[in-house]
């Protein structure tokens, strides 16, 4: 009720002479939770932890149907590799300067 009789009267003042307010929770580096739960947690104990699982993955694998074991262990080997492949095409050179050069003239 108050502010419609503000906006109606004009007491607000033109629109130049507000006071801009922002909100300051845009000024605050916001890191979701589970990023700062990963970031507080110890390389080694979460790799313990990850060969845990996935022995436990096997031995209920190996219990059920070694198909399970069999695709489990390719997709693994198949990750391996792909990170392998990955670090050897980034630490080769982009090639010789002449073909640098000549990318560069074009």
């Amino acid at each position: 009720m108050f502010m419609d009789n503000d906006v109606e009267g004009g007491n607000l003042g033109p629109y130049a002479d507000r006071p801009r307010v922002f909100p300051s929770m845009r000024s605050k580096v916001h890191t979701p939770l589970i990023f700062r739960i990963l970031m507080g947690i110890n390389v080694r104990v979460l790799l313990v932890f990850l060969l845990l699982g996935l022995g436990a993955i096997f031995y209920v694998g190996a219990k059920t149907s070694p198909i399970i074991v069999f695709v489990f262990s390719i997709c693994i080997m198949s990750f391996l590799f792909s990170i392998y492949l990955t670090k050897w095409v980034l630490a080769k050179d982009e090639g010789p300067p002449e073909m640098v050069q000549c990318a560069i003239e074009k």
